[in-house]
C-alpha cells in the first residue's frame, strides 16, 4: 500500500502527517523558518518507512485561512516535490483540523485571526461545512456566529476583544484528525493549488492606498 501525507502550515506551527496502513505518524514543527522544514521533515518520514517519493500516492495541503505566507511556502514546496510525479494532490481548510479533532454533533463556528479586528470565519454541523470561510468584521461576528458553539485558541482572542457571550470549548489536535480530512478532501489540478484568498495581504493594501493618494 503507498504512502498518503498531509501538510498545514497556516497555524503558528506546521503539521506534517505521514499516513501508511491506516496508521498515522505526526510530525510539529515550531520555531522560525519552520516553514524551510518542511521537505526534510518529510523525506525523515520516507528514510523511517525506507520510501521514496515514488510510494507516495497522494499529498493533501492546508490552503487557508491562516498565513499567508506560510501557506504560500508549503504550497511552493509540493509542487516542487511532486513536480513530474503521478501524485495526487488535494486541498483542505485549516479549520478541518480543529473540527476532526473535536467530537460535537451540533453547529461549531471556528474563528481564525486575520487581523486585530477582523476574523475568518467557518461554521460546521458536526464535522461538515455550512458555512463556506469568509473575513467579517469583529464588530459583526456577533451577527453572523450568534449564539453558536466557538472552538479553537483563536476564537477565544475575539469572545475576550468583543464581549462574546458564545459557549467555547479548546482544541487538543489529534493525528486521527488528519486521516479523517485525507478522506473528505478532494483532488485538484497542479495549476490550481493556490491559497485561500479571503483578504488582500496588507502591504498590497498600503501600497494601493500610497499609489492612490499620490494620484489626487
Amino acid at each position: 500500500m503507498m504512502s498518503k501525507i498531509v501538510v498545514s502550515s497556516s497555524f503558528n506551527d506546521v503539521y506534517v502527517a505521514y499516513i501508511k496502513e491506516g496508521k498515522t505518524d505526526l510530525t510539529l514543527i515550531n520555531g522560525k523558518n519552520s516553514g524551510s522544514k518542511i521537505i526534510p521533515e518529510i523525506k525523515k518520514f520516507f528514510d523511517r518507512y525506507k520510501e521514496t517519493i515514488d510510494d507516495t500516492e497522494e499529498i493533501a495541503v492546508d490552503i487557508g485561512p491562516g498565513s499567508f505566507t506560510g501557506i504560500r511556502v508549503l504550497i511552493a514546496a509540493v509542487l516542487g516535490l511532486t513536480f513530474g510525479k503521478k501524485i495526487k494532490i488535494k486541498t483542505f481548510y485549516s479549520t478541518d483540523i480543529i473540527i476532526n479533532s473535536l467530537s460535537v454533533t451540533g453547529k461549531v463556528a471556528v474563528l481564525r485571526r486575520a487581523r486585530e479586528n477582523a476574523a475568518y470565519v467557518m461554521i460546521y454541523e458536526g464535522k461538515n461545512i455550512i458555512s463556506e470561510p469568509v473575513m467579517i468584521n469583529g464588530e459583526e461576528l456577533k451577527n453572523v456566529i450568534g449564539n453558536i458553539l466557538l472552538a479553537g485558541e483563536e476564537s477565544m482572542y475575539f469572545i475576550k476583544k468583543y464581549g462574546l457571550e458564545n459557549e467555547y470549548t479548546d482544541v487538543v489536535i489529534k493525528k486521527e484528525a488528519f486521516a479523517e480530512i485525507l478522506e473528505k478532501s478532494e483532488e485538484i489540478k497542479r495549476e490550481d493549488l493556490k491559497p485561500l484568498y479571503l483578504q488582500k495581504p496588507i502591504a498590497v493594501e498600503m501600497f494601493e492606498k500610497n499609489k492612490k493618494m499620490r494620484s489626487l
